[in-house]
């Protein structure tokens, strides 16, 4: 416990800019063993605030540390072509991760894979090789950037990958279709609420605000605090997750997904 409590109070120090807010959020906040807990550890439930909380710090934890070693296969590409894959990856992840606590379960990809048409065995020998460092139960947004790098298919696979611009452009009025469902006030772009709404009506585990807001800021290009028409189609024609995740029931190329 003591050093789980420092690397809050580094977390929050390098956050916030103040170690006593750090000190206080934690006397006042701790939960399970700590924030910092896996969920799939059993008997281990967080609240939603604690999701949020351990999204928030993970990252700064991350940066902080020692830095991860890289694995051989990132010596094939250059720092520009890696940096494009880990904006893939990214993508991929806001889409899996679907209670926003910045990990990947098995029963979130199972629940995604299943509807693109993959067996159980093939998600549990897809997981397996997804959490490979470390091999803990749970895979990071790290470990599935690696992942991508590692095996070049995963950015072309059903579910998972993207499209090539020929396969985007032929789903553009698909996209559009979507895009019209979505947008419940008609005002011709979409609210985090309403793109929550959609989602909150999927089959398997719920998605939470978090998860929620993260593929709303993958979508928002610009950053504006809507998405476009412009910005839904290009995140939905190219990301076969985004289309499997938001997109259901208006498939009209026959594509795969």
């Amino acid at each position: 416990m003591p050093l789980l409590t420092g690397l809050f109070a580094v977390a929050f120090v390098v956050n916030f800019k103040s170690a006593s807010i750090a000190r206080n959020s934690l006397a006042g906040r701790a939960g399970c063993t700590s924030v910092l807990c896996a969920s799939h550890v059993r008997g281990c439930h967080l609240k939603p605030w604690q999701y949020r909380l351990r999204a928030r710090i993970r990252p700064v934890l991350t940066e902080t540390g020692p830095p991860r070693r890289r694995p051989a296969a990132y010596g094939l590409y250059s720092e520009e072509e890696i940096v494009q894959i880990h904006e893939k990856a990214d993508a991929i992840f806001a889409v899996l991760d679907r209670n926003g606590d910045g990990e990947i379960s098995e029963e979130e990809l199972r629940s995604h894979l299943l509807a693109a048409g993959y067996s159980e065995a093939a998600v549990a020998e897809l997981y397996q090789m997804l959490d490979a460092n470390p091999r803990d139960g749970a895979v990071s947004r790290d470990e599935l950037r690696e992942s991508f790098v590692r095996y070049p298919p995963l950015l072309k696979a059903p579910g998972l990958g993207e499209l090539g611009e020929k396969e985007m452009a032929a789903l553009y009025e698909e996209a559009d279709a979507a895009f019209a469902a979505l947008d419940l006030d008609g005002n011709g772009s979409l609210s985090v609420a309403e793109l929550h709404e959609k989602l909150g009506g999927v089959e398997g585990p719920s998605y939470s605000s978090v998860a929620v807001e993260r593929i709303f800021d993958q979508l928002d290009v610009d950053g504006n605090g809507e998405i476009s028409l412009a910005e839904f189609r290009g995140g939905y024609a190219r990301y076969r997750a985004m289309r499997l995740a938001l997109g259901s029931g208006f498939a009209t190329g026959g594509l795969q997904l």
